[in-house]
């Protein structure tokens, strides 16, 4: 599942098709979806559209969301087996996914003609957030279900300029979820939005719930 929240509006679709526009959005299905588009303006709304085909895993989910410019928006360690196994299940350390997908993504915006994205840790701190959330509570939408947007989040972690949300769920890498998001209109607008200057990453491994913020 995929789903993209910004200027343009917010949508979910399933792996058969995808959904972008204004104040859009699709209820994801028990198997694979996509989503984009989303606007996180005053006046949050949302509706559904179905758009083109576009092939994705089995278990996969995402979104993006968008606010207008006027809007204020491991390296790995071998270390020996511990007897004791953890009571609760933790986020992991999300530093090493967030620069595969920087990477990724700045890839993508150099062709395009636009400046990169650097990571900003309260944009991270929001994202991550977001996907611990919907991983504790069993949900995949932009908004909480007290009705947080990402906006309100990226402002609550301090900072001031919120630009847009992409949301996935059940892809298991950098590269999966990036192509999952490049291929899907709504994702890619923001992936490619030359106003934005700042991006975080939250990836919580329980369902790989994914959320990639971008600031102003």
């Amino acid at each position: 599942m995929i789903g993209a929240a910004g200027a343009t509006g917010l949508a979910f679709t399933n792996s058969a098709a995808l959904g972008i526009g204004p104040a859009s959005q699709e209820s994801p299905d028990a198997a694979s979806l996509f989503g984009s588009g989303n606007a996180a303006a005053p006046g949050r709304q949302q509706s559904t559209t179905d758009s083109p085909t576009e092939p994705a895993p089995t278990t996969t989910s995402s979104t993006t969301t968008t606010v207008p410019p006027t809007t204020t928006t491991v390296p790995t360690t071998t270390v020996p087996p511990t007897t004791t196994a953890p009571t609760k299940t933790q986020p992991p350390s999300n530093r090493a996914p967030e620069q595969a997908v920087l990477a990724i993504v700045n890839q993508a915006r150099s062709e395009a003609g636009c400046k990169p994205v650097v990571i900003d840790d309260r944009v991270t701190t929001a994202a991550q957030a977001h996907s611990t959330d919907m991983a504790n509570r069993d949900y995949f939408s932009h908004d909480t279900p007290e009705g947080v947007d990402f906006a309100e989040r990226m402002k609550d972690a301090g900072f001031p300029r919120p630009g847009g949300e992409n949301i996935a769920m059940g892809q298991r890498t950098p590269e999966q979820v990036m192509q999952s998001w490049m291929d899907s209109p709504g994702h890619r607008r923001n992936i490619l939005d030359c106003s934005f200057n700042t991006m975080g990453l939250g990836l919580d491994t329980r369902g790989f719930y994914w959320t990639q913020d971008f600031g102003r």
